[in-house]
């Protein structure tokens, strides 16, 4: 723009000093007045027209800038202004929070003050109450409670302890005289299903099914023309764990069975077998025949009677041993430790006792 405007300016003083001279632009040095005065004219025109555009084109430049200029004045104020405001909120929220801290401490100062006091107050109060108590005599009534309170809860216990001990005598001598009265009849009823279950099972438990008593048992029940005393003998042999626990007597008795007139007792002595050979994975060339001793059956009809009695005491002692172990079992759960010790005593003389009377009559 500057640079424009000095062109300008150069050009309008060489027009002027030609006019003033007398020169014509073209540089002739002897031009008539009548073009003097015309190229006057025309160049004071033309001087006119150029410092008119000269001075509009500053003017506007001018103006522009001095827009721009007050523009930018404006905007650093507002900046400057923000600035300033930001740093006195700034400065405000930081005096407010502190004034806030200050006055949460305080507060939990005074609460913490007065909660230290009340626990004082409380534990103080307390403290002469029981003494207070004390001196009265208190201690030595409490003490005296607590001691019959104690020695009556001995005397209770010692109480229950008898009474227990006591039904569990009456409940023996009561099954000595029923087991005493069986054995002085005839015997076991081997008609009866339920017995014969009952007394299979106790020769499972007490692992004496290849006994000379049990062998004859399981012939003749199983060779028994009654239905339901073959179909007892091949539902409590179903229960044995095992053809070890079965013996040749047990597997022999139950290959009888598999071979029965009646379907449901063959098919339940068969399944009973096969879950045996599938427990044991026996093959299928191995041999399934289990041969009894025939000097047994020679001398069943000798002592019959006695290894029915023997059967029956030990079907007893088998049940007595189980009623020890849940009468203990009631004892540890219900009572408290030197009662169970006194039960554990007397489980443990009663089941030497049994042994000894199992053994003796095996």
């Amino acid at each position: 723009m500057l640079k424009g405007a000095g062109n300008s300016r150069l050009s309008l003083g060489n027009s002027i000093f030609h006019a003033n001279a007398g020169i014509s632009p073209s540089g002739d040095e002897h031009p008539t007045e009548t073009g003097k005065n015309t190229s006057s004219s025309q160049g004071l025109a033309e001087a006119c027209r150029f410092v008119s555009n000269d001075a509009k084109f500053v003017n506007e430049r001018a103006r522009s800038d001095i827009i721009l200029l007050s523009r930018w004045m404006l905007v650093r104020q507002d900046v400057a202004f923000l600035g300033s405001e930001f740093l006195k909120l700034d400065a405000r929220a930081r005096e407010d929070t502190e004034k806030i801290d200050n006055d949460v401490k305080r507060r939990a100062e005074r609460l913490h003050h007065v909660a230290t006091l009340l626990k004082n107050k409380a534990q103080s109060k307390l403290k002469r109450a029981a003494d207070k108590h004390w001196s009265d005599g208190a201690l030595e009534a409490d003490l005296k409670r607590a001691d019959s309170a104690a020695k009556q809860r001995a005397m209770e216990d010692s109480l229950m302890a008898l009474e227990f001990v006591k039904n569990i005598h009456d409940m023996m001598e009561a099954y000595w005289n029923i087991a005493s009265a069986l054995s002085e009849a005839d015997g076991i009823d081997y008609t009866d299903p339920e017995e014969l279950e009952l007394l299979v099972a106790a020769l499972i438990d007490l692992d004496a099914m290849d006994g000379k008593s049990s062998v004859s048992l399981l012939a003749e029940c199983s060779n028994s023309p009654d239905v339901s005393t073959r179909r007892a003998l091949a539902n409590a042999l179903s229960a044995a764990p095992s053809m070890w626990t079965l013996g040749n007597a047990g597997m022999g008795a139950l290959q009888r069975l598999a071979e029965d007139s009646n379907p449901a007792i063959a098919a339940a002595a068969a399944k009973t077998i096969y879950e045996l050979k599938k427990q044991w994975e026996i093959e299928e060339g191995d041999s399934w025949r289990f041969m009894m001793n025939q000097s047994f059956e020679e001398d069943e009809e000798e002592d019959n009677t006695g290894q029915t009695r023997r059967l029956s005491l030990l079907c007893r002692y088998s049940f007595i041993t189980k009623l020890i172990n849940w009468i203990s079992n009631i004892v540890d759960a219900c009572f408290d430790s030197d009662f169970c010790v006194i039960i554990y005593n007397i489980r443990k003389k009663m089941v030497v006792w049994v042994s000894l009377e199992r053994e003796r009559f095996v």
